[in-house]
């Protein structure tokens, strides 16, 4: 029965640090992300920006990436994204922007 409750200790902490190891590691690649394409998260967009990727929807753009057009900047979380906005800005303009 002693060794039963140890083994079942032993893998109640293995799952515990497995779990906290990988949040841990998801946060140390989001920085070394940021760190590798020169963008810092605390990077602040100006009135009337689009505050989200118009490629990636799920990310929020960053300041210090856009692409110029029609006289507005087209704000976009990673350099992948933007080398795509710069293939097309008029596709990414009416998804950031909408008709405006």
């Amino acid at each position: 029965m002693k060794k039963l409750f140890v083994l079942g200790c032993v893998m109640l902490l293995t799952i515990a640090l497995l779990v906290t190891g990988c949040k841990k590691k998801s946060e140390e690649e989001h920085t070394d992300h940021e760190q590798a394409h020169g963008e810092k998260s605390a990077d602040v967009l100006p009135a009337g920006a689009n505050l989200m990727c118009p490629v990636m929807t799920d990310n929020k753009a960053l300041a210090s990436l856009f692409v110029e057009f029609e006289d507005k900047k087209i704000y976009v979380c990673c350099k992948k994204c933007l080398n795509q906005v710069k293939d097309d800005p008029a596709l990414w303009y009416t998804k950031a922007y909408g008709d405006k």
